[in-house]
């Protein structure tokens, strides 16, 4: 991934006016990256929040360059996590009802739990069904994201998240994230479902926006979070009667 965003962030190259055949010569020329990877690194880049559909690093994919160039911060980690799983995008939507379906510490599942799930959200989506080949091929690569391989190691293995024991994959007690990790999912969830509003309801953020189940933090890690970003300035918690409400204080993440 790093090497694509090194591609996307030199205005000399322009990847952005070019079509997408000139876009794969260009990254067939300047990667050293096999044919698989030509064709799904950038999809993934896309997931992952670092660019959008038109190939301009996101202001994600700038603080990661700018800052953790080869992608390997716990807090930069986590938030490719969280883009992947948000319920609004840019990761695929099977992933999210994975991650918030499957991803509860200490429990356990199974490489067909994972395929259901893509089966269903598939065909909700298309009214129609995918290969077996196409399920099988599409849950390697998310548990291949989280667990290492001998081929190589996976992009999110650092977050220690996953774990494969037999025939099953456990799922492992992680490090949280930082608040500001978890102020920049709330600000981009903020940003995309609610933009107009300067407040929202306190339940949003483990509801609509399952960052609970994304970030696989408690309700009680969840709020304490909270209260260093409201300590930091970033918002003010108001509970003196339900709803209770959350105040943003600042436009940018």
């Amino acid at each position: 991934i790093s090497q694509i965003l090194d591609i996307c962030s030199d205005s000399k190259l322009d990847l952005q006016s070019k079509s997408p055949k000139e876009r794969d010569a260009i990254l067939k020329e300047k990667t050293t990256l096999g044919p698989n990877y030509l064709r799904s690194m950038p999809l993934y880049a896309i997931g992952a929040g670092l660019i959008g559909f038109d190939y301009c690093l996101t202001d994600f994919g700038r603080m990661a360059k700018n800052y953790d160039s080869v992608l390997s911060q716990r807090d930069t980690l986590w938030l490719i996590h969280y883009f992947m799983s948000a319920p609004l995008g840019p990761g695929p939507l099977f992933w999210s009802r994975v991650v918030t379906t499957l991803f509860e510490t200490g429990t356990v599942f199974h490489d067909s739990d994972v395929e259901r799930i893509i089966d269903e959200t598939y065909f909700e989506q298309e009214n129609k069904r995918l290969s077996s080949e196409t399920i099988s091929r599409t849950k390697t690569i998310l548990l291949s994201s989280y667990i290492n391989t001998d081929k190589r190691p996976a992009a999110l293995s650092g977050l220690s998240l996953l774990e494969k024991r037999g025939g099953s994959i456990e799922v492992l007690e992680s490090e949280p994230p930082s608040f500001s990790a978890l102020g920049y999912a709330l600000f981009h969830f903020w940003s995309h479902a609610h933009k107009d509003r300067l407040a929202i309801a306190l339940d949003v953020i483990n509801g609509e926006a399952k960052l609970g189940k994304i970030f696989m933090i408690s309700s009680g890690k969840t709020n304490m979070l909270l209260q260093q970003l409201e300590q930091s300035r970033y918002l003010d918690i108001y509970r003196t009667a339900p709803p209770y409400q959350i105040v943003r204080l600042h436009n940018d993440p």
